[in-house]
């Protein structure tokens, strides 16, 4: 599915519901990945998946049953960000 298996995991979590802390927690999570490598895994709603999946720096989408799960890269999830509707799942 992303290529690889992973090794290692780097979980960033934080339970908000405002914009500004959403977008914090995207730059932070690029940025990790940025620092450590490997792919970002973003759960998705599913009226998210179409806009996600065409975006710059995503490997793989994989379905699940509550949504998708994306996996990319830190441009990914910096133009996930500027996307309209964002919004992490918690």
């Amino acid at each position: 599915m992303i290529g690889f298996i992973p090794t290692h995991e780097v979980a960033v979590l934080a339970m908000t519901n405002g914009r500004p802390e959403h977008l914090m927690l995207a730059e932070l999570t690029a940025r990790i990945q940025e620092l450590v490598g490997g792919l970002v895994n973003a759960e998705l709603h599913r009226e998210q998946i179409e806009t996600v999946q065409v975006l710059p720096g995503v490997v793989s989408v994989a379905p699940q049953p509550w949504g998708a799960s994306a996996f990319g890269t830190a441009v990914f999830l910096r133009a996930w960000a500027a996307a309209p509707g964002f919004r992490l799942v918690k």
